[in-house]
């Protein structure tokens, strides 16, 4: 399952905001828009991402999961602190 960048700001904006139209406003696009991707992600993925409750939205346990591994997975990857020791490229070259 891969999401591509604007349903990964769509996502991360309504869990920053709390609300679709305050996502729709931080993220400079129509709150219809945000609802439609939300429910467009629903759909593909066949899972409830909120529990919508006077006028705010709240994620599901599913989500939370579900998110956990999305950022991680879209966060650039980086070698670790530790690889130049392990490669053994450690020190000065002279």
């Amino acid at each position: 399952m891969t999401f591509d960048s604007r349903e990964l700001s769509v996502l991360r904006a309504v869990i920053e905001k709390g609300s679709v139209t305050a996502a729709a406003a931080a993220l400079n696009v129509s709150q219809p828009a945000v609802s439609r991707t939300l429910q467009q992600i629903e759909e593909h993925i066949g899972i409830v991402l909120f529990r919508r409750e006077k006028q705010r939205l709240h994620p599901t346990r599913e989500f939370e999961l579900l998110y956990a591994d999305v950022v991680q997975a879209s966060l650039p990857s980086r070698p670790l602190r530790g690889a130049p020791a392990i490669s053994g490229r450690v020190g000065q070259a002279r």
